[in-house]
């Protein structure tokens, strides 16, 4: 009974190691909006559409033009809070970061993910670091038809979101 016990909390232990406090800061570079730069409407608590709601990745858009869909079996959420934070899960990795919003651009900075590894669905880790590189990348956004799409510094498309949950892995 003793020997079932200790087994019991050893791996109640081992379960809590592996589920806390695993974040580490994404390294990036300065984005406009960052330090040194003036408080957008998400910081002074003005609403901008994005928050309260859990948005669900469904494209990807590529500098080729091209669009790609979130692999099947995967979930890609962001949820923003009117605080100025987001957060939400990456594919296999929760995250969250701050964002702020001026002149009509949108970013985020301070990027942290929890560094768990995925094997399956095949192509969920590159699938992942792609929509964390495309978030460091936004510098704007538009909400059309009920699909939020983030956007480059050049305004051309990189995520599209829906409220709508396309897919319950």
């Amino acid at each position: 009974m003793k020997k079932a016990f200790a087994c019991l909390i050893s791996g109640v232990l081992v379960l809590a190691l592996c589920t806390c406090g695993c974040s580490v800061l994404v390294p990036h570079g300065e984005s406009p909006g960052g330090a040194g730069h003036p408080a957008g409407p998400a910081a002074s608590g003005e609403m901008t559409g994005l928050e309260g709601v859990t948005w669900y990745l469904i494209v990807f858009h590529t500098a080729s033009g091209r669009s790609a869909e979130v692999l099947p079996g995967t979930k890609i959420t962001a949820l923003f809070g009117g605080e100025g934070g987001v957060s939400g899960l990456a594919g296999c990795n929760r995250y969250q970061a701050s964002w702020t919003q001026n002149e009509g651009g949108l970013y985020f900075r301070d990027l942290a993910v929890t560094e768990l590894y995925c094997g399956s669905p095949s192509g969920i880790m590159s699938q992942e670091a792609m929509y964390l590189s495309f978030l460091q990348r936004t510098a704007g956004y538009r909400i059309e038809n009920g699909l939020l799409t983030l956007t480059n510094a050049e305004g051309s498309p990189l995520l599209t979101f829906s409220t709508a949950n396309p897919r319950s892995p």
